[in-house]
């Protein structure tokens, strides 16, 4: 175990080590590589090889950290296949009781999965998480899932939702600065370049340009060098749409200086784009030569970019026309039509169509240009189909969305009316009449200190009852607070001190940082003194709050009273109460209900009735689970 935060170089000399146990060499490599790898992955890359040597030698179990920080560095080096397996590897080593741990996982792997083009598994694995995510109301996470999700829906082309959650993400990410590491930068990288191509597809070039600059500036100021490469290409690209031919080119040429080792599809990129630029200014050879080095990467990466593939066949023609190399020519626009078939976008289909129509007539071969032409209309007719139907799945995104909002606005507005209810429901008026005639016996019999003890009491409950019901959501501490208050005002002045009551808080539960709905626990507690404890010697009510799990609260409510049946039966006798219910508990039932429907939050109320042995009555216990809430979302939703 290595103690203490050591230095690079510290952990260096450990590493290296050979008289170092096996698990020191081990944990050392892991800082080592947690340091390096966003600043200097090639050299992680290095510590990591020379780790596993270590391991496979020693036979030393990996951790789930160890699978964990390789499969990253093997999806930054483009191997993704085997950053899946790594991933998967680390999620079946990690304990699976730790859902922050997993999530985190997860979404990890789902970038994997959507650079390897698996974008149905990434959409699955996304959708099983979400619930965890929401549930975990961890900032950080939650931002990587959304980001991860918004790539999903690009990829899709379902923009308008893209758009939606790189803007949820990008929000988490400019409004909270206390989780700045190298990680939370680099996924801001990564929205903001979403949001660059989102613009770019919008044709919004300056807000694109705008996006990119920021995820450069990130990269460079915190010496960012994963995607740095493709954050050029992104800014090229964005220049090279507003005809800054210069720009374009420098921005290119950087990728050139920081990846020209690396054999990277942003390198690919960068030379390909370099070539289109060459050939415009009419340097054919030139082109050619960074052409031919594009070729080579893409042709050596497991996953071949046809719609990359296609547009350097479509440039090489262009080269062989210009050198009147017609049969080159044909064969690279034949072949550049195979890998735009194979790729799938009838857009670029089309356009190579175009070109070759046009080659041919040039060439006065017209029943070819003819035959083309004919293609090129079959194709750019399915390219305004595609968009038709982009243009409505986005209409239809958007009315569902409008449609859900109005909704949940109607829901907000019955809650809000509820919440009146449950306050004038909320303080029984037999309570609040025998407190306040337990305070005026207090004055007549001159006990004054007594009276204005209880009286500050009672006043203080009266104000917490005022502000909870303007907040619908309140920490679990002011909530345990008013039940204590309540409670005491119930034994001294309601049942003359003939009352014990208990309040348990499992220590693991943090109640200054939990936040649940307000007003819920007082009207079951209320039900046991009013119905349950009522006409009982020595009666006593025991609520017991404890972790159900990450996203929800248990509150047990028990007493030892009379039981369902028992004060049914007696209520059977009293015409007034004869279909009697709780108009504090309904109230409490319906706003919880709401709740789920406005913030798909868990609830669940369950009633049981207690037995002794010989299956006599001894009391009920209620069992309410209780949604954990994020106090600045419900705050901004109601």
């Amino acid at each position: 175990m290595i103690k203490g935060k050591l230095s690079t170089e510290e952990l260096e000399l450990i590493f290296a080590n050979t008289a170092a146990p096996i698990s020191q060499r081990y944990e050392a490599a892991l800082q080592i590589v947690a340091k390096s790898i966003y600043s200097h992955p090639g050299e992680a890359g290095k510590t990591l090889d020379l780790a596993e040597k270590l391991l496979q030698k020693n036979r030393f179990q990996p951790t789930f950290q160890w699978f964990q920080i390789k499969a990253f560095y093997l999806n930054q080096i483009e191997q993704y296949s085997a950053s899946i397996s790594g991933y998967l590897q680390a999620i079946d080593l990690a304990d699976a009781k730790n859902i922050l741990l997993l999530s985190e996982l997860k979404i990890e792997l789902a970038g994997a999965l959507i650079n390897d083009q698996k974008f149905t598994q990434a959409r699955q694995l996304l959708s099983a998480i979400r619930q965890d995510v929401i549930g975990l109301a961890t900032p950080l996470v939650l931002a990587k899932f959304y980001c991860r999700r918004a790539y999903v829906e690009l990829h899709d082309k379902n923009l308008v939702e893209s758009m939606r959650y790189f803007k949820l993400s990008n929000e988490i990410f400019e409004d909270t600065t206390s989780f700045e590491s190298l990680n939370y930068f680099y996924y801001f990288t990564l929205v903001l370049s979403g949001l660059g191509k989102l613009n770019e597809l919008n044709k919004k070039y300056e807000d694109a340009i705008s996006n990119y600059l920021m995820a450069i500036n990130i990269s460079e100021t915190y010496q960012l060098r994963l995607r740095l490469g493709w954050h050029y290409v992104n800014l090229g690209n964005a220049f090279l749409a507003t005809n800054d031919v210069e720009s374009a080119y420098q921005q290119y040429s950087r990728v050139l200086e920081i990846e020209a080792s690396q054999q990277s599809v942003a390198l690919a990129s960068a030379y390909a784009n370099i070539a289109y630029i060459l050939l415009d200014e009419y340097k054919l050879a030139e082109a050619a030569k960074y052409l031919q080095f594009a070729k080579d990467i893409f042709n050596a990466k497991k996953n071949p970019d046809f719609y990359n593939l296609s547009n350097i066949e479509l440039y090489s023609a262009q080269i062989s026309i210009f050198e009147k190399k017609h049969k080159n020519a044909i064969a690279q626009l034949v072949k550049s039509l195979e890998f735009a078939q194979m790729h799938g976008d009838n857009k670029q289909i089309a356009g190579v169509c175009k070109i070759v129509s046009s080659f041919y007539a040039g060439n006065g071969d017209y029943k070819n240009a003819y035959d083309y032409q004919i293609l090129y209309n079959q194709f750019n007719s399915n390219v305004k189909d595609d968009e038709t139907q982009r243009t409505l799945a986005e209409l239809e995104v958007q009315f569902e969305s409008d449609r859900r909002e109005k909704e949940t606005e109607i829901l907000k507005l019955q809650a809000m009316g509820l919440q009146l209810k449950a306050l004038r429901a909320q303080m029984n008026p037999h309570f609040v009449y025998n407190a306040l005639n337990g305070i005026q016996n207090f004055i007549t019999s001159n006990n004054n200190a007594e009276a204005v003890k209880h009286l500050a009491k009672f006043a203080k409950l009266m104000r917490q009852s005022l502000d909870n019901s303007d907040a619908e959501v309140i920490s679990l501490d002011q909530e345990i607070d008013f039940l204590q208050n309540y409670l005491e005002i119930n034994k001294k002045l309601r049942y003359q001190n003939n009352l014990n009551y208990e309040i348990i808080v499992d220590e693991q539960l943090e109640i200054d940082f939990l936040y649940v709905p307000s007003m819920i626990v007082q009207p079951y507690v209320e039900n046991a003194l009013e119905h349950g404890l009522r006409s009982v010697t020595n009666g006593k009510v025991t609520i017991h709050f404890s972790f159900q799990d990450h996203r929800t609260i248990k509150c047990v409510v028990q007493d030892n009273g009379l039981g369902r049946t028992k004060v049914k039966e007696q209520q059977a006798n009293w015409e007034f109460q004869q279909h009697h219910k709780s108009k504090g508990t309904q109230i409490t039932e319906q706003r919880l209900e709401l709740l789920k429907a406005i913030n798909g939050s868990d609830l669940q109320i369950t009633t049981i009735d207690l037995h002794n042995t010989v299956q006599e009555p001894i009391g009920t216990r209620v069992e309410i689970i209780l949604p954990i809430l994020d106090e600045k979302q419900i705050t901004k939703n109601l």
